[in-house]
């Protein structure tokens, strides 16, 4: 049995901000005739992370991010409430199992409304055209185990969970009720990876991946009226082959092709299996300040799985830490996310489609060792083309404040950027 040896360091962060801003649609109201009016608000919040990081040696690296935010509006309209919040977590680590074997986790999680909802917390609940105002909770975690066959051969298999539930949800669509508590959707993966290092720069891998889906509230929105026909269940076997490269130490890239078998459509009863295409692609560049990831993919899959499943087209984009280390730039943190998707599900007698984009940029600017000026913008976007009309919807929330930060290990930045970095190979 494997013993955790006592832990060599712990490094720990904190910061307190105190902001000012507006949110440019805090609450989207919608008529009978479907006329959707956008409700404005300023606020004021207070924002706090949390970080530690546990080494022991090299390979030990456990790393635990906790945030919180929380706002008191101002309305210049009619809003049903005055205040809301979001709690985040992030966890990533890895534990040398033996000289051959290591074992890794990563976890996501958040507790939001959607109107205090930022781009990284969690992009399934923030592509949901379906919800004007919504208090949601979501985890992403996965768990994944490698072992070196031989200096240049190694197989990993991981296992993935991930859930979205509500507990409370109002419709955007007259006359559709959902669930209002409870799951929303619970899909767990499996999946094996064989990498080959044929070169100190070339590594080619194989991957068997799949997935299931259970769906406990599907909106089929082919349908005038909109009605739901769910619960059902998705299966996706995927398989690929990639290839990834080293170009510096710092920057990686990936490249991956396949296809996927996909199950009957859920809450169709005439569906049938159906195979397509499966393409993605990664850039990872990990410095000593700074780190950045870019993907682009295109396969069956799934922005929201109460939408349905189809064909997704989508881009993300990470960065977090100090652009520069030189001169005046040395005090500057940078932390930004962007996701972008155009995506098609088929549900029962046609097609609808889902242009959705949505990117989270904020800065820090050191004035003394402790305290420093923040200031941040968070936009969404969310345009649906069904039998059913959805308003399109369209947020923008921007602040500026004042951050006090603490650290023991300067590596630490004083932001929160939940997005986890893409691990090639």
């Amino acid at each position: 049995m494997h013993c955790l040896p006592p832990f060599a360091s712990t490094d720990a962060a904190a910061s307190v901000a105190s902001v000012a801003g507006l949110n440019s649609n805090f609450y989207q109201t919608v008529d009978l005739a479907g006329n959707f009016t956008r409700q404005p608000a300023f606020y004021e919040g207070i924002g706090s992370v949390l970080s530690l990081r546990i080494r022991n040696g090299r390979d030990d690296v456990h790393e635990i991010r906790l945030a919180g935010r929380y706002q008191v509006y101002q309305p210049t309209g009619a809003i049903p409430v005055t205040s809301d919040g979001s709690l985040v977590f992030g966890l990533i680590g890895t534990l040398r199992l033996s000289p051959r074997s290591v074992l890794g986790y990563i976890a996501n999680g958040a507790l939001s409304t959607l109107a205090s909802a930022r781009a990284g917390d969690s992009p399934a609940a923030v592509f949901d055209p379906t919800s004007v105002r919504r208090t949601f909770w979501s985890s992403v975690s996965s768990v994944y185990h490698a072992y070196d066959l031989t200096p240049t051969l190694r197989w990993t298999n991981t296992l993935s969970l991930s859930l979205l539930g509500s507990l409370d949800d109002a419709s955007a669509i007259s006359g559709l009720v959902v669930s209002q508590r409870g799951i929303d959707y619970l899909a767990v993966g499996v999946g094996t990876n064989l990498a080959k290092e044929f070169t100190s720069r070339t590594t080619g891998n194989l991957t068997l991946r799949y997935d299931a889906a259970y769906t406990v509230t599907i909106v089929d929105l082919t349908q005038n009226p909109a009605r739901d026909i769910g619960p059902g269940r998705m299966d996706i076997a995927t398989f690929l082959v990639g290839h990834s490269y080293v170009w510096t130490p710092s920057l990686t890239s990936v490249l991956r092709a396949g296809a996927t078998l996909n199950g009957p459509r859920p809450g169709v009863a005439d569906s049938q299996s159906s195979v397509a295409p499966n393409v993605n692609a990664a850039l990872a560049y990990v410095g000593e300040a700074v780190t950045a990831s870019a993907g682009v993919s295109f396969g069956y899959t799934s922005i929201n799985p109460r939408l349905g499943f189809g064909q997704a087209t989508s881009l993300t984009a990470a960065l977090l830490g100090q652009p520069s280390r030189r001169g005046a730039w040395k005090n500057f943190y940078l932390s930004a996310v962007i996701f972008a998707s155009y995506a098609q599900t088929a549900t029962s007698l046609a097609t609808s489609s889902f242009t959705s984009y949505a990117g989270s940029i904020e800065a820090r600017y050191g004035i003394w060792r402790w305290l420093g000026a923040v200031a941040g913008v968070d936009t969404r976007y969310v345009e649906t083309n069904a039998q059913v009309y959805i308003p399109p919807n369209f947020r923008q929330i921007f602040y500026v404040g004042l951050a006090g930060y603490w650290t023991t290990a300067p590596t630490l930045i004083p932001l929160a950027n939940f997005a986890v970095p893409i691990r090639p190979g």
